[in-house]
C-alpha cells in the first residue's frame, strides 16, 4: 500500500518506500538537502512579499547587509509552522489553524487574480517534518486536503495579512532578528 503524497516531492513516502539493500543506501546518500515545490500565489501577492524582501534589505536600519530571498522567506515561515507543532505535538490544533488560515478576507488574495507559479527551493527536513504534521492531521482527518504546498501558501497569506493589518514593522523587526 502506498502512503498519502503531502507534496509533490513526497519526502515522507521516498523515506517509507526506501529501497533496501544497496540502491537504497545510494538513494539516501545522494539525495540533495534541499527541495523544490511550485506554489503559485496571485500575482500581486507575489510582487508584495518580494518587495518585502526587498525592503527588507534596502531599508535596513542597522549596517548589517542583510539580504532575504524570497525562498528565505517562505523557509522561515515554514520553520514557525514546524517549531510550533514540535512544542506543542497537538495535530488538531494546526489542523483548526490551517482551516482558519482558509477563511482570510479577499482583500489579501482575491481568487480572481492571475496566479503567478513559482518554485522554492527548501529544507528537505522542514518539508519531511510539514509531511509528518499533516500525515499525523490525517489520523483524526483522513480526508483532510492540506498538503504541503497549500500550507506553505496559507502562510504566505497569513504573513500578508499581518502586514496589511499594520503589523509590518513589527514583522519585519521579527525576521531581521531571526536572520542576525
Amino acid at each position: 500500500m502506498t502512503a498519502k503524497a503531502y507534496s509533490q516531492v513526497n519526502v515522507l513516502g521516498d523515506y517509507l518506500e526506501k529501497p533496501s539493500g544497496f540502491g537504497g543506501w545510494m538513494k539516501t546518500i545522494f539525495q540533495t538537502q534541499e527541495v523544490k515545490l511550485q506554489l503559485a500565489l496571485p500575482t500581486r501577492c507575489f510582487l508584495r512579499l518580494k518587495m518585502f524582501c526587498e525592503d527588507l534589505q534596502e531599508y535596513n536600519n542597522s549596517n548589517n547587509n542583510l539580504e532575504l530571498s524570497f525562498d528565505e522567506l517562505v523557509e522561515l515561515l515554514l520553520e514557525d509552522v514546524v517549531e510550533f507543532y514540535a512544542k506543542t505535538n497537538n495535530p488538531l490544533q494546526l489542523n483548526k489553524h490551517f482551516k482558519n488560515l482558509e477563511k482570510l478576507p479577499l482583500a489579501v488574495s482575491s481568487f480572481t487574480q492571475r496566479k503567478e507559479k513559482f518554485t522554492v527551493k527548501l529544507d528537505r527536513k522542514l518539508i519531511f517534518k510539514l509531511e509528518m504534521l499533516l500525515a499525523d492531521i490525517a489520523e483524526f482527518e483522513e480526508d483532510h486536503s492540506h498538503n504541503a504546498e497549500k500550507i506553505l501558501t496559507l502562510c504566505l497569506f497569513n504573513f500578508l495579512a499581518e502586514i496589511f493589518r499594520g503589523n509590518g514593522e513589527a514583522m519585519r523587526k521579527s525576521i531581521i532578528k531571526r536572520i542576525k
